[in-house]
């Protein structure tokens, strides 16, 4: 027989890298999970996964590695849970029942410390969800990297042209990309530019999030005051949170899901009277945003929704995250189109059926924004992303195979 290697032994269904160094033993008690999320944000993880059937998991720019030699059970898997979530007995109720598990959490490193001389704190984004293991249940749990401080518009590499269409008087800024496209992080740092500078937003902020990621505590503003809300920790709904806000008089409202029509028409009508609004969708590009927030109302409502839409919509922006030819870093690839009163009119003539064309040759015009198309070909010929990567934005993005944009 051959000698068991740790190193390149299978591990559950997992077959590819590991990082075996700090030799982590069972998350037997709450102190062994920490060590394990501390260790992972110390060497820069986008996330952590805990799943039955599978050794601890880190995601470092964009590849997976396991982090220890052994595998949990469905006994282990639940004990790391509860660690997590302080739920004891709730959190098996919770996933029998098929239902998640959301918070943010705080890990204390006593191991290391600040410049005042106060343990670090990293902040995790934790979700816990049950899943088939085998015959039977299993489960997983993700815990995404929240970094201490809000990015800077800079540190993220955001288009100049981005940031200055971002902060509008009245309307809706709309951010659009697969779940892990950096969308929290790129509110988060347009959130600390209207806080840090002079912009036309001045004044009262609300966000409404699940959870909350960043925090802003340590961001000084002379002209903004910033409050956070979780849903449903302090608001029932996105729908209830965004009705609430509006009588607080608020400059911008930061809206973290529009995941059914209710939170959209809410959205509508605070973008509608005269308020700023950050919010995200789920489309595939900037062209079909608008189509997807429509396709989310009941039919008979479609023709006053796409009206709506495109009164109150300012700009869309669409992003996904790809490795850096080197390897050692992400690059954000962002496509954008921007409507004024013009292209607003065109667009209602148009209809909705004929939208996404019409915002698609806004952007590849360049009279009214940017196609990923143009911004995947200037990251290729920068050699900041390799042919394969490029290839495969371009595929997502709708571009025909035919087109020589990489020649």
């Amino acid at each position: 027989m051959d000698e068991f290697n740790p190193e390149t032994a299978r591990l559950g269904q997992w077959s590819g890298p590991r990082d075996l160094s700090q030799d982590f033993g069972m998350t037997d008690s709450s102190e062994d999970v920490m060590r394990v999320l501390a260790y992972a944000a110390k060497e820069g993880c986008q996330d952590v996964v805990f799943q039955t059937g599978l050794p601890i998991m880190m995601n470092l720019r964009g590849s997976y590695r396991a982090l220890t030699n052994w595998i949990y059970d469905n006994t282990d898997f639940i004990r790391a849970a509860k660690h997590i979530s302080g739920g004891g007995g709730d959190i098996e109720i919770r996933l029998a029942g098929g239902r998640a598990f959301n918070r943010r959490i705080d890990i204390r490193d006593r191991s290391d410390r600040d410049e005042h001389g106060e343990p670090k704190v990293y902040r995790f984004r934790v979700n816990v969800s049950s899943c088939a293991y085998g015959t039977g249940q299993g489960g997983q749990m993700v815990c995404r990297y929240i970094p201490a401080d809000p990015p800077t518009v800079a540190d993220i590499q955001l288009e100049d042209e981005i940031i200055e269409e971002s902060t509008p008087e009245m309307g809706a800024v709309i951010l659009s990309g697969p779940t892990g496209s950096g969308k929290t992080t790129t509110f988060a740092a347009l959130l600390r530019r209207v806080m840090e500078e002079d912009t036309p937003i001045e004044g009262n902020i609300v966000t409404l999030e699940q959870p909350i990621e960043f925090l802003f505590d340590s961001v000084p503003s002379h002209r903004c005051i910033i409050a956070q809300a979780e849903i449903p920790l302090h608001f029932e709904s996105f729908e209830k949170g965004i009705e609430e806000a509006m009588r607080r008089v608020p400059r911008l409202i930061v809206i973290g899901e529009q995941r059914d029509y209710h939170t959209m028409s809410a959205a509508q009508e605070a973008a509608n009277t005269g308020h700023a609004v950050y919010t995200t969708v789920h489309s595939n590009t900037a062209a079909l945003s608008i189509q997807r927030i429509v396709g989310k109302f009941p039919r008979e409502q479609q023709s006053q929704a796409f009206e709506m839409a495109v009164a109150t919509t300012h700009m869309v922006v669409s992003q996904v995250l790809v490795p850096h030819r080197s390897g050692k870093s992400r690059i954000c690839m962002r496509e954008w189109v921007i409507l004024d009163d013009e292209r607003r009119q065109e667009l209602l003539k148009v209809g909705f059926l004929g939208s996404s064309g019409y915002l698609a040759e806004l952007m590849q015009s360049r009279k009214g924004g940017k196609s990923m198309r143009d911004s995947v070909r200037e990251r290729f010929k920068a050699g900041e992303i390799d042919e394969e990567v490029a290839k495969k934005v371009l595929h997502r993005y709708g571009v025909p195979a035919k087109d020589r944009v990489l020649a």
